[in-house]
């Protein structure tokens, strides 16, 4: 995906030797009267800048920055991905909201507020923004503001350099059911990197399984499929709204046969449910000499066609 934002690209930019206005990280801002540089912006000894702030040691303790990006369509931005090189600290904010924070005490930053400790990363850290940077998307023209500060005054660097990449993708891919014992259904997908969901609902045969798999889940046990086919479809919920729905939206297929009353694997003792008491049914009969399983069958868990203690632990595998 085309990224919004790109290492190199032109910033307008305000040195804290004092406040900058109320206003500076909204879109409406008029920052005609600002600074022009690229990015990387900063100063140290051991790495290259675009823009070269050789005045701010033991002057100035901050660094405001802004630069605008444009939205074709807002809705097919689903999420965003802001990868930086900083140092020390800095708050983000997208049209006037702020969306990251890092190596920032809370509250209001002032020019002199002092960053956390952090060292130079001279590679991107990747961060998925939270869904009000999604939210504060506008079509057209957007800003991305980003003040930078320093731990001390006299610190011997400071670095910035932003980039920012829409994600179009954050439905759940890859949806898989596979048959388990006592007909069970396990259903398997994958999220997309940085993907988070408010809900997920998973359809079976058109209505919804219950209980509901937790909104991070990457899995889940249908543990009463109706006998004959089954058709799921994975519909996910985030930021307020439907990710994936209709054709989007993941499914997969299959046939679950119907019951056999006459045997119930695992079911060593009859009793219609599979649990400890049938694994302790064998190892006595195979250990102590108690009488044998009615059904034998019943009792082979593996299925190997012997009765022996693995049977066993495969009864404690499906129990759990």
């Amino acid at each position: 995906q085309d990224k919004l934002i790109t290492e190199g690209d032109s910033w307008k930019y305000f040195k804290g030797t004092e406040e900058p206005p109320t206003d500076w990280n909204t879109a409406g801002f008029d920052d005609t009267e600002w600074l022009v540089g690229a990015t990387p912006i900063g100063y140290s000894t051991d790495l290259v800048y675009a823009t070269v702030l050789d005045d701010m040691q033991n002057t100035y303790l901050s660094v405001y920055t802004r630069t605008k990006f444009t939205v074709a369509s807002p809705a097919d931005v689903k999420g965003l991905k802001l990868s930086s090189k900083y140092d020390d600290g800095f708050i983000a904010y997208l049209n006037g909201v702020e969306v990251l924070r890092l190596n920032m005490p809370a509250g209001v930053p002032t020019s002199t507020t002092a960053a956390t400790d952090h060292d130079t990363n001279p590679v991107f850290v990747s961060n998925v923004l939270a869904c009000a940077a999604v939210e504060a998307l506008k079509g057209g023209d957007n800003v991305l503001a980003v003040e930078v500060h320093n731990t001390n005054l006299g610190s011997s660097d400071l670095s910035l350099s932003i980039e920012l990449e829409p994600i179009a993708v954050t439905c759940p891919t890859s949806l898989t059911c596979t048959l388990r014992p006592q007909n069970q259904v396990l259903l398997r997908w994958q999220k997309p990197l940085g993907a988070t969901y408010d809900s997920i609902v998973i359809l079976r045969n058109g209505a919804a399984v219950d209980p509901a798999p937790v909104k991070t889940a990457s899995s889940y046990t249908d543990r009463t499929p109706t006998a004959g086919n089954n058709t799921y479809k994975l519909i996910a919920t985030t930021c307020g709204g439907t990710v994936c729905s209709g054709a989007d939206a993941p499914e997969c297929s299959l046939d679950v046969p119907s019951a056999d009353p006459k045997l119930k694997r695992g079911d060593t003792n009859d009793d219609g449910v599979v649990n400890l008491t049938d694994a302790v049914k064998v190892l006595n009969h195979l250990f102590k000499g108690e009488s044998a399983p009615v059904c034998l069958d019943a009792a082979d868990a593996d299925d190997d066609g012997s009765l022996k203690i693995t049977g066993c632990s495969l009864l404690k595998a499906g129990q759990a």
